[in-house]
């Protein structure tokens, strides 16, 4: 049985961070983890394929824009207006200026940035949520990696990844100072092995930032994971580890391979400065195979790592994003008529 780890650093006030329910042990499902679970439906607010935004990987919502990462299409980033469906391309695909060859799922941040990382040739993407323009573009530490996210902060940039540090990559943008935070959730029998093969069991994460820039969530979708982190003063200090199920993986060598058994996790999460919600799986690719990254279930949870709801879609989601200010979630669902974006009242 899985336990739950917490982890509070003596520095930090307890009054801020109340304990993980450490005395508990989690479920083998997070679905079990809430009291009861919810129906849900959700009303459509754009026909992706229509706006040529094929294949999404990220989505962000800014006012009345919806910004896309394709990975369908040349264009890898659009942007398209609400209220018009005014379409604009922020970032093409290709190796010229201003271009990108293989970008990981960009992450929205609380200072107006939509940030990401080359996973090639290791620089920063930053683009501003006016739809107008790609920001800039600048190095990422080369000397680690490759990244598979990363979000943006208060003078930084949080990487997670193959890195042998730790599982987070804290860039002082300031003074391009790095450090290094967290460990690699992975199975006890896993735990003496070095970060380089741990990086690549949880190879499969995703990072969200909340908009204060004082939290930070990571979810691994090849394993049922979430680890809840608090940011300050240039650390990323551990305050609550969900190990729900790891990843079921062969190792051979420096070569981690994810069997066809494995009970995926989440796929996506997006933050708010109160909670933040995740999309979850629990299927295998030997059962469902291609609808393996279906999600069903759509969950919150607030930054202790408390359950708040847990609710059941009508429609498989693959991508979210959360508009705490109307209690909002925005989820992409694909199916035979292509991709749309549809919108989710929470309760």
């Amino acid at each position: 049985m899985i336990t739950l780890r917490t982890l509070v650093c003596a520095g930090l006030c307890a009054s801020l961070f109340s304990a993980c329910q450490n005395d508990k042990r989690l479920p083998g499902s997070p679905v079990e983890y809430f009291g009861s679970v919810m129906p849900i439906t959700g009303t459509e607010v754009l026909d992706l394929d229509s706006c040529e935004a094929f294949l999404p990987k990220a989505i962000a919502v800014r006012d009345s824009v919806v910004f896309v990462q394709c990975q369908g299409s040349k264009d890898v980033v659009i942007s398209v207006d609400l209220r018009d469906n005014t379409r604009k391309v922020l970032l093409r695909k290709g190796n010229g200026p201003g271009e990108v060859l293989q970008m990981s799922a960009f992450s929205p941040s609380g200072d107006g940035k939509i940030t990401a990382v080359e996973s090639n040739k290791r620089y920063v993407i930053e683009i501003s949520s006016n739809g107008d323009s790609v920001q800039r573009f600048f190095p990422a530490p080369k000397e680690y990696g490759p990244y598979i996210s990363a979000v943006g902060g208060d003078r930084c940039v949080i990487f997670t990844g193959c890195v042998d540090g730790g599982m987070y990559l804290y860039y002082n943008t300031a003074d391009s100072s790095v450090r290094f935070f967290g460990e690699y959730p992975v199975r006890e029998e896993y735990r003496k092995l070095d970060n380089h093969i741990k990086s690549r069991i949880c190879l499969s994460g995703r990072l969200a930032i909340s908009p204060d820039h004082r939290r930070l969530v990571y979810v691994n979708y090849n394993g049922g994971l979430i680890d809840i982190s608090a940011i300050r003063n240039d650390s990323i200090v551990n305050v609550c580890s969900l190990d729900f199920h790891y990843a079921d993986v062969v190792i051979e060598g420096e070569v981690v391979s994810i069997r066809r058994t494995n009970k995926n996790g989440f796929y996506d999460v997006s933050a708010g400065n109160d909670r933040f919600c995740a999309i979850y799986s629990g299927k295998s690719i030997e059962k469902h195979r291609a609808g393996v990254d279906d999600c069903d279930y759509l969950m919150v949870f607030d930054w202790n790592g408390n359950p708040v709801a847990c609710y059941e879609s009508d429609k498989p989601l693959t991508k979210i994003y959360y508009q705490e200010d109307e209690n909002v979630v925005c989820g992409v669902s694909i199916a035979d008529d292509g991709a749309k974006l549809y919108k989710f009242q929470l309760l």
